[in-house]
């Protein structure tokens, strides 16, 4: 088990520089019994620019996003979320000097701002109830 989100950490990768203007896609499938699932975008794991988390509960699902600055987490933003369980989905996040600007499976957008003024990101982390397709980089 994983740290993060209390699942499985499917990919943790560094070694690239993602600089303003640059995006990553991210597809997969939700798994059936699925509670969360996490994309996390940051320096290293004290400093994640973007922590993005849908959690799927009985009632309604939403996505949480937040960041976090020398291990600190910071007040949480609150989505609807358009992706259910036992669905395919697809997050397009572009990392721009103001904002993370966030498409879900190409129909709702959001945004969250760069709180923590990054210049680069250094690394990702996608972990929790999906079963992970594929990731594109547009860098």
């Amino acid at each position: 088990m994983s740290e993060k989100e209390g699942g499985f950490n499917l990919l943790h990768m560094t070694g690239f520089q993602m600089k303003h203007g640059d995006s990553v896609e991210v597809e997969g499938r939700i798994k059936f019994t699925a509670i969360r699932f996490a994309i996390d975008l940051g320096k290293d794991n004290g400093n994640i620019g973007l922590h993005f988390n849908p959690r799927f509960a009985s009632d309604e699902s939403k996505i949480v996003l937040n960041n976090t600055v020398n291990s600190s987490w910071k007040v949480e933003q609150v989505e609807k979320s358009p992706i259910q369980r036992n669905t395919e989905f697809k997050v397009h996040i572009k990392f721009t000097k103001e904002n993370f600007e966030i498409v879900v499976s190409d129909e709702t957008r959001m945004t969250f701002p760069n709180r923590s003024d990054m210049d680069l990101i250094e690394a990702l982390w996608i972990n929790g109830d999906i079963l992970l397709k594929s990731v594109k980089w547009n860098i």
